[in-house]
């Protein structure tokens, strides 16, 4: 039995089985004329040994496949550079070690690597230039028989990276990079470090924790690097083994973790603002930055961020930033430094920069319906002018050494909380008021400063439009009928999102409006003034196409 397999299992490697099976009954007959129907028993036992053997070996050949790992992966269009071959885990069972074994991958042959009698790898290059769509593997021990239980899988259009951002990020990782390509894959793709092989940084085995938001843009995270240096980032997809898109430039530094102020100035005066402060790494002569990120660096107090300026003449070992007006009266915030990158965050304990008290002879007592401190502040502008009487207008309002304890007041009325937003802007919400212009006046040290006027104005209603409907082209004359409507200079109407266009004012209950070119599609009509803010409640009118009348037959 023994010889007899492994006869069979060289026909099943070879392409010539009835030859072989010709000489082996050749030789059969000739025994029997020499022997005679005394050897027939030993003919059946060679036939049977033989049909034994051709079975296991064509068994053999056609080892099953089950499944696939990855499943699916991209294709390799020639313009991509750093592709890697693709290994595929193959799945199934009578799998055997041979040295004529192979894959076949559509209509191409390939490589084909035995692990265990329930899994082989199949080797896949680039070079096949498989194309995009479905196609399915097949695996031979002999190199011929393929099996008929293919598995098919998917080949998708290749993944693309054109721009990352930014290009560079502190050692111990963390960062968020920015990522525009095409054809990202969700819950597929992820970030690679150092798989193109390119810069000094050692590459990162693990696949980057990755979100893919579309199949042009998707975010990681930076993991940490053994180095400082230059590396590369590449995206791979479909599975840790799958295809690998081009690579783009990555810088490695190291931010130091301790920083502390050298020096600063103009501290007595740090309540307003302009204080300059000096930073340096607590660790003598480390660089507070890498040269080469390009990023420029920012100062961090508390919230607010403001550009800083790295000191070349002292190897960038500090950095100069000048300190924003404070949000509160002897408030303390930390301080750090750092590139401007949104995701960079220090890794220690950051020093305390402590704003001054608010200076007491630029204060005064201001007596009204509460008590109230406010600062000093130059001519002030407001807007918008027009505001609404039935209350809840915004305005902003803009001058110098505003606070958060400035306050506006109408015709002697506070009005809501104010919204501090900084030293020179800050925003008042307006009580109900009756109609008719009146002065916003701003409170100060000793006296008040005059704005410009506002004018508290009924928010107008429509009742009803004389035609509901118009050409996309435009020019159709529409009369907006309601109340409260006023003769004014800048009265309007608004259809749908596009900006007011002038109204011809008719009477306090009627007014007409030009339609503008617009698209197929209902808007809504409003009447009030040019700011936005005071247009009125609306009705829909309707924009259509006009009847174009193409032939006329006979």
């Amino acid at each position: 039995m023994t010889c007899g397999e492994g006869r069979g299992r060289a026909m099943a490697t070879t392409s010539g089985a009835g030859d072989g099976e010709d000489d082996v009954g050749t030789g059969r007959a000739v025994r029997r004329g020499r022997w005679g129907g005394a050897r027939g028993v030993g003919r059946a036992a060679w036939a049977f040994a033989w049909a034994v053997a051709f079975a296991r070996a064509a068994r053999e050949a056609n080892a099953g496949v089950d499944r696939l790992d990855p499943e699916d992966w991209g294709v390799w269009p020639s313009s991509q550079l750093n592709q890697n071959n693709l290994t595929v885990n193959v799945y199934g069972d009578a799998f055997f070690a041979t040295n004529i074994s192979s894959c076949r991958v559509g209509d191409y042959t390939t490589p084909l690597t035995y692990v265990s009698a329930s899994e082989v790898r199949c080797t896949i290059s680039p070079s096949l230039r498989l194309s995009r769509g479905f196609s399915y593997i097949e695996v031979s021990m002999n190199g011929f028989d393929f099996t008929s239980d293919r598995v098919t899988f998917a080949l998708h259009d290749p993944v693309k990276l054109a721009h990352v951002f930014p290009y560079g990020f502190d050692i111990g990782g963390g960062g968020v990079l920015r990522l525009v390509g095409s054809n990202f894959a969700h819950d597929s793709s992820k970030c690679t470090f150092g798989a193109g092989g390119t810069g000094n940084v050692a590459a990162v085995s693990a696949l980057a924790p990755s979100i893919v938001y579309s199949s042009a843009y998707m975010k990681c995270e930076t993991p940490t690097f053994a180095t400082v240096g230059m590396t590369d980032v590449s995206t791979r997809t479909w599975g840790t083994s799958g295809s690998l898109s081009g690579s783009r430039a990555l810088e490695v530094w190291k931010e130091p973790c301790e920083l502390e102020v050298m020096q600063s100035w103009n501290t007595s005066v740090s309540y307003y603002g302009g204080t300059s402060v000096v930073l340096r790494s607590a660790s003598a002569n480390e660089e507070l930055v890498e040269p080469n990120n390009l990023f420029g660096y920012s100062c961090h107090f508390g919230t607010i961020t403001v550009r800083a300026v790295l000191d070349a003449l002292r190897t960038n070992s500090t950095v100069t930033c000048v300190s924003p007006a404070a949000q509160y009266p002897g408030s303390s915030v930390e301080l750090w430094a750092g590139p401007s990158v949104d995701s960079f965050q220090p890794c220690t304990t950051m020093p305390t920069f402590t704003y001054g008290a608010a200076p007491s002879d630029e204060s005064a007592e201001i007596v009204g319906e509460e008590t109230l401190i406010t600062y000093t502040g130059s001519t002030i502008a407001v807007v918008p002018v027009y505001v609404l009487a039935a209350g809840g207008s915004v305005v902003t309002v803009t001058g110098s050494s505003l606070s958060i304890s400035s306050v506006c007041r109408v015709d002697g009325d506070a009005t809501a909380p104010v919204r501090f937003v900084s030293s020179a802007l800050i925003q008042c919400e307006l009580l109900p008021h009756t109609e008719g212009e009146e002065l916003l006046y701003a409170l100060a040290s000793g006296s008040t400063v005059e704005s410009a006027s506002i004018v508290f104005t009924a928010l107008p209603t429509i009742t009803s439009l004389s035609v509901y409907t118009g050409l996309v082209q435009g020019g159709t004359a529409v009369e907006v009928t309601g109340t409260n409507f006023k003769d004014t200079t800048d009265i309007s109407c608004r259809f749908g999102t596009i900006g007011p266009v002038a109204a011809s004012y008719l009477s306090t209950r009627k007014v007409s409006c030009v339609s503008p070119a617009h698209i197929d599609a209902i808007s809504e009509v409003r009447v009030g003034r040019v700011n936005q803010e005071s247009f009125s409640d609306s009705l829909n009118y309707s924009y259509v196409h006009a009847d174009v009348l193409d032939a006329v037959l006979p």
